[in-house]
């Protein structure tokens, strides 16, 4: 399986990170996401500057003790949520099995999703064709991503299992619990 993951929280984000350790034992990761935090910029595009991109060593992003069981490549884009997504898409990646954003800092609920970067972000995989989720948790104060992690993980294992036979649009919004505390 080969797997993009954005986010919106930036590259260095501890939600990206529970997101990229947790893929990378589903299938190739390439991960592309902002330099730095772009909460709130929705589905915006750069369409008049440049937009710059830089390889990030894995060990510096994942940490030296992190050994990801399929390759891990990462960059950081200095433009939007949408712009990373675009960009991987039509010239970093190209084809790819899935569209992850996040995991999110905080829920997409209700009138959020027209300003939420994650959410803008995953909207330019799906209307790319390629199966996408966008995945938050529901806490801005003291996230726990781990849960997050766990359901990502085990929905990415069903759709390696049991691939999608069309593009599809996701927004998963998690509590902010461990997932064995999810009921139903």
């Amino acid at each position: 399986m080969k797997i993009l993951l954005t986010n919106d929280d930036g590259i260095h984000a501890p939600g990206l990170l529970s997101a990229a350790r947790a893929l990378a034992s589903v299938g190739g990761l390439h991960i592309v996401a902002p330099s730095r935090e772009q909460s709130g910029v929705g589905s915006a595009l750069t369409l008049h500057d440049a937009i710059s991109v830089f390889p990030i060593e894995i060990d510096e992003l994942l940490g030296d003790e992190a050994r990801p069981q399929y390759p891990v490549t990462a960059f950081s884009v200095l433009g939007t949520p949408a712009d990373s997504c675009v960009l991987a898409l039509e010239r970093l990646v190209g084809r790819v099995d899935l569209v992850v954003s996040g995991i999110n800092r905080g829920s997409n609920l209700g009138a959020d999703i027209l300003v939420s970067g994650t959410v803008g972000a995953a909207v330019q995989g799906y209307l790319r064709g390629f199966p996408t989720l966008a995945i938050s948790v529901g806490s801005v104060q003291n996230p726990q991503y781990g849960g997050a992690a766990q359901f990502l993980e085990l929905l990415a294992a069903q759709l390696d299992r049991t691939p999608p036979k069309k593009a599809f649009f996701l927004n998963v919004n998690l509590p902010n619990v461990p997932l064995s505390e999810i009921k139903g």
